[in-house]
């Protein structure tokens, strides 16, 4: 099994380095050897981190960087449709493998990941910036000061209203 998984590492690290997403077959077929060990239905947190770490390498491959977002409400709606769970995935790689090939290959894919979500977070922080200082209004984006007014008061015309204020 540990095996198996230090071929993924191998594979996982050399899928890095392709040019697109048509050369990760290799690493499906590692994969796919992985499921058919009998040990795998024991390891099921470490073949969590294995599927998290394909579909990462499959968003980083993907990714399109040619189209910059151009307001705040395109730059949430990116982080709505994938931005968490990108983080989520990424975060889940960081306790790293006993297998040190597959351990390795994960912090190379960590580093990669972090690197594209820190780019995409300063354009955010860019975005929010304007945003704010322009005081648009849109209809998308709702700043905590205006929810009362704006979400909860006509839900509450029609229904009973619970809010809950949790400051962290």
């Amino acid at each position: 099994f540990d095996l198996r998984l230090a071929e993924f590492g191998k594979r996982l690290s050399e899928s890095l380095s392709a040019s697109s997403p048509q050369n990760l077959e290799p690493l499906f077929a590692v994969r796919r050897s992985i499921s058919q060990h009998d040990r795998h239905s024991r390891e099921r947190r470490r073949l969590d981190r294995v599927d998290m770490a394909m579909r990462l390498v499959r968003w980083v491959l993907e990714r399109d960087d040619s189209q910059e977002l151009k307001s705040l409400a395109e730059a949430a709606s990116q982080h709505l449709a994938e931005g968490g769970f990108v983080d989520w995935a990424r975060l889940t790689l960081r306790s790293g493998d006993p297998v040190r090939d597959l351990s390795e290959a994960y912090a190379k894919l960590f580093e990669s990941v972090t690197t594209i979500r820190e780019q995409q977070s300063r354009r955010f922080a860019e975005l929010l910036q304007d945003w704010t200082a322009s005081k648009t209004t849109d209809e998308l984006i709702v700043p905590v000061e205006q929810v009362l007014e704006r979400i909860v008061a006509p839900i509450a015309t029609h229904k009973p209203v619970l809010v809950i204020v949790i400051d962290g």
